[in-house]
């Protein structure tokens, strides 16, 4: 069992609620849930309900099933952070993007 289980996968018709209330069970008391892959893969209302049992301790999630609206549920609670898609706006992943668009462009006139 984990201390901080984070999600990392892509959304598709396998996989919606793919963390479901079987998985969030199985999460360790004070444990803490970060999802910053797609909001439909985890079961948000199962995540709230453990949030306010206090089950774990915390959430941190930047993306939500219904974007960009987020359930007002989450924002009552004290114990989840919520961000909506800024968890990969650094200025590395910026920089990155700006020269892959550069070169793709580029190439297209070569």
């Amino acid at each position: 069992k984990s201390d901080i289980v984070t999600l990392h996968i892509p959304l598709n018709h396998n996989n919606a609620d793919f963390f479901s209330k079987e998985k969030f069970s199985l999460l360790k008391n004070d444990s803490v849930f970060i999802n910053t892959s797609r909001g439909g893969v985890a079961d948000e209302k199962c995540l709230i309900k453990i949030l306010k049992s206090g089950k774990i301790r915390f959430a941190g999630l930047d993306v939500f099933k219904n974007e960009p609206l987020i359930n007002p549920e989450f924002k009552s609670l004290e114990n989840a952070l919520l961000t909506n898609h800024t968890a990969g706006k650094t200025q590395e992943s910026r920089k990155r993007i700006s020269e892959y668009i550069f070169e793709k462009i580029s190439s297209s006139f070569e």
